[in-house]
């Protein structure tokens, strides 16, 4: 058995759900996984006559299959980048960000250029967020570029010591910097309580 993008966009359209929702507890979801998964190229049956012809030693098996694929693939998979904190978030109250949809990632990457027989065939799961992130990146940088010629053409009408970031800063960028600033004010206060306490074991 092996976990395709295709196999993974034919789940979502299944179930409507993005595929991080996948209940390991849920037969439905399960089988239904199974089911996409057992027919990668050509649909030859419908999923209420894969459910009838499963057998108990077939579930078995894939179960069996499935849990091995995803404890080889868990070797590869990155711990998730914490978000930055910004002033205008509660540190205590982040909120995770919506589940997003392989089936809206993987054409947008392939819209982009990447190669839609590795994307849909090829690309392990555990492969996407190098890609996402790769596209991210290069969507920024072209920003950027943008940017940086349009600041030339108007430099000669702007106050001296403009930058290209204060014509036009970006949110990634504010949300960088202001994550710096509350990271280094959270260390200068860890430190100041560091050090009354030693003074105070000191005095006593």
């Amino acid at each position: 058995m092996k976990l395709t993008m295709k196999a993974i966009i034919r789940w979502e359209l299944l179930c409507k759900k993005p595929f991080s929702k996948l209940d390991y507890d849920n037969e439905d979801d399960i089988i239904s996984l199974f089911y996409v998964c057992s027919q990668p190229n050509i649909i030859e049956s419908s999923l209420s006559e894969f459910k009838n012809d499963l057998k108990e030693d077939d579930l078995k098996r894939m179960i069996g299959d499935f849990e091995r694929l995803t404890s080889l693939s868990a070797q590869f998979t990155a711990e998730p980048k914490k978000r930055p904190k910004t002033k205008e978030t509660d540190p205590n109250e982040i909120k995770e960000p919506e589940p997003a949809y392989i089936k809206e990632i993987v054409p947008m990457l392939v819209m982009n250029g990447l190669d839609a027989d590795f994307a849909l065939n090829e690309m392990e799961l555990y492969d996407l967020p190098l890609f996402t992130q790769a596209y991210d990146q290069k969507i920024k940088d072209a920003l950027t570029a943008q940017r940086f010629w349009a600041y030339i053409q108007v430099s000669p009408h702007l106050q001296e010591g403009s930058t290209p970031e204060s014509l036009c800063p970006f949110k990634w960028e504010i949300d960088e910097k202001e994550g710096q600033i509350l990271q280094q004010a959270e260390e200068g206060t860890s430190i100041f309580k560091a050090f009354m306490n030693s003074n105070s074991k000191k005095t006593e």
